[in-house]
């Protein structure tokens, strides 16, 4: 066991390692090269020693105040053990947008024996009545005789109606809730209202699109997916406790068509914090190592607190020193650092839990934005990823997709870029490639530029750097761009099932422009979720009367929009949407359409 602890459980009938979930099982190794990788821990205790054969190739353990690891013999690789249950909830709250929601009609009246026996079930309880002004069947029921009609219109019962489209379009340009009601003349409780109302029927309608990718109705050809991450900051509510409260997203795009298929944020608003602090109080969750947890994936008030002490006395690496190579470097010191390697959401002291709902551990939304992507995209030729370089993404990403990759069907890469080079820099460094590539063009004149990007990758890919830890081999990326001046690709499931130029052509396609240009407009059209300046002389905190007071607010924007970008917007290239390249729309999308939709029957 080395220097590791058996972990503390709550009793001797806990497993080893917690058990799968609904086919869901993490607990592997998470190196590719390793015979290990997909392969899971035993949740049963190993027999060791001389003559003992029972040893599944792990070691489960703990290191004081850190998190229990499941340990590969093979490789001496290790991660953190999680919560098959955790991941499972977690995938749930995100997709359950996509379960059929079926309307129950029947008699109005509670007193009447026909009361909750839907129309459906024919000429025995109820008759078909004519249709309403606005063209919706009425019905009559044989018991009690009363009258009643299908709602057929979701606006039918609002006073504003029409304001519905207004308020959505200044929603989605930037305007801040105060010029929201001036614009339109409604007072701050309707905007609200309005959000709640809007972001229903988006979600709605973009659940009737998405199950066709579910079902097979719309076939889905090679994928190439950026995923990264954002975050966003919530006002505090209360004077004599100015922390900010801070969201992590995960979204992922598809470079091909720009279809951003998720946006998830690590929180819960549907989860009673007193509920859980009397459940974890009578059950005792706290003291159990987490990944035993019943609330594995809710950051609980004891846990936020201890890690924020941690988090203080940490001497955390700069990040961004300009030299990427450095930056790649220090981005794997700092995940080695961590408590919990595959988390980045360890809060600093001026950050605290929401006071509504519950904030979930980031790499909990992690497993359970990929595991969202492995079902949504089941049908899907092939996937390539290329991945912000974090150990959560990269452990959540190839932990869903572990058989995808083994079988050929899935790839990821690693993709860092150098951010912090100025406007100046940037122009520099596209000039320079662009007088190279005009002197190769005229050199190689019966060959096309992207060939000779090609031939240039292939040198590239013989003096690969090797950084980290994990070894992991780094390709310096030779063509630069504005939106990408420096960057580096890593192949992180390498098979040596592909050609060289198959490969090449992999390095050459690698990017996050996808996923980082969806964010930067998130910034540049949600005036709640813009990116705030923070003040040295007030201890880092942030406050702004343009952010929003309730983190339930940044989910529901972040669903809006995503179903505005990928329906309504159109490129001004080629002028269709997301949607309509991928296949799931034939025009653009009014914003009428999406606040007036109704689920087919």
């Amino acid at each position: 066991m080395g220097d590791f602890f058996l972990p503390t459980k709550k009793s001797l009938d806990i497993p080893r390692v917690p058990l799968p979930v609904e086919g869901i099982q993490v607990n592997f190794c998470k190196n590719m090269d390793c015979g290990h990788f997909g392969s899971p821990a035993s949740p049963l205790e190993q027999k060791r020693g001389r003559g003992k054969k029972s040893d599944d190739g792990y070691i489960i353990g703990t290191k004081k105040g850190q998190r229990v690891r499941i340990k590969c013999k093979r490789c001496n690789q290790y991660s953190t053990l999680k919560s098959n249950q955790g991941i499972f909830e977690e995938l749930s709250r995100l997709s359950n947008y996509l379960d059929p929601i079926e309307e129950l009609l029947c008699c109005t009246d509670e007193n009447c024996s026909n009361s909750g026996k839907s129309v459906h079930l024919g000429k025995k309880y109820y008759q078909k009545f004519g249709k309403t002004e606005t063209g919706a069947p009425r019905y009559r029921c044989k018991a009690c005789g009363k009258t009643f009609s299908a709602n057929t219109k979701p606006t039918s019962r609002q006073r504003v109606a029409h304001k519905n489209k207004t308020i959505f379009k200044l929603l989605m340009n930037k305007e801040p809730f105060s010029r929201i009601c001036e614009v339109a003349e409604i007072t701050m409780p309707t905007v609200y209202r309005k959000i709640n109302f809007i972001h229903a029927q988006c979600m709605a309608f973009v659940a009737e699109r998405e199950r066709k990718l579910l079902d097979g109705v719309i076939p889905l050809p090679k994928l190439y997916l950026a995923s990264d991450r954002q975050e966003y900051i919530v006002n505090w509510t209360n004077t004599f406790d100015k922390r900010n409260v801070i969201l992590k997203s995960i979204g992922t795009a598809d470079m091909g068509s720009g279809y951003v298929f998720g946006m998830h944020v690590n929180y819960d608003p549907d989860i009673d914090p007193q509920f859980i602090r009397d459940q974890v109080e009578e059950n005792g969750d706290e003291e159990i190592d987490m990944p035993y947890r019943e609330f594995s994936r809710i950051w609980l008030d004891a846990d936020h607190a201890a890690a924020s002490r941690s988090r203080a006395k940490r001497n955390d690496e700069p990040i961004g020193l300009g030299e990427l190579n450095i930056d790649i470097a220090l981005r794997y010191q700092e995940a080695l650092q961590r408590d919990e390697i595959e988390a980045s959401d360890d809060p600093e002291p001026h950050i605290r839990l929401p006071y509504s709902g519950m904030q979930i551990h980031e790499e909990y939304t992690m497993y359970g934005h990929f595991f969202f992507l492995k079902k949504i995209l089941s049908r899907a030729e092939k996937i390539r990823f290329f991945l912000d370089q974090d150990s959560g993404i990269r452990a959540a990403c190839l932990s869903a997709f572990s058989e995808d990759v083994m079988s050929g069907r899935c790839d990821a890469f690693y993709v860092r870029i150098n951010k912090d080079l100025t406007i100046h820099q940037k122009q520099r460094l596209v000039a320079k490639y662009k007088r190279d590539m005009d002197e190769q063009m005229h050199i190689y004149p019966y060959l096309t530029a992207k060939s000779i990007r090609l031939l240039r990758i292939m040198e590239e890919m013989s003096r690969l750097k090797t950084i980290g830890k994990w070894e992991d081999r780094w390709l310096e990326y030779p063509f630069p761009d504005m939106s990408e001046p420096e960057k580096a690709v890593c192949y992180l499931t390498n098979r040596n099932d592909l050609e060289e130029q198959q490969l090449a052509n992999l390095y050459h396609m690698a990017s996050l422009h996808a996923i980082d240009s969806y964010f930067n407009q998130i910034r540049a059209r949600l005036n709640p979720l813009d990116r705030p300046k923070r003040s040295k002389s007030n201890q880092n905190r942030i406050w702004s009367g343009y952010q929003p007071y309730d983190p339930a607010q940044v989910q529901k924007l972040l669903d809006i929009f995503r179903v505005y970008y990928n329906y309504h917007l159109k490129s001004k290239e080629d002028k269709k949407t997301p949607a309509m390249r991928l296949g799931l729309a034939r025009g653009p999308i009014t914003v009428d359409e999406i606040v007036n939709f109704r689920s087919s029957p």
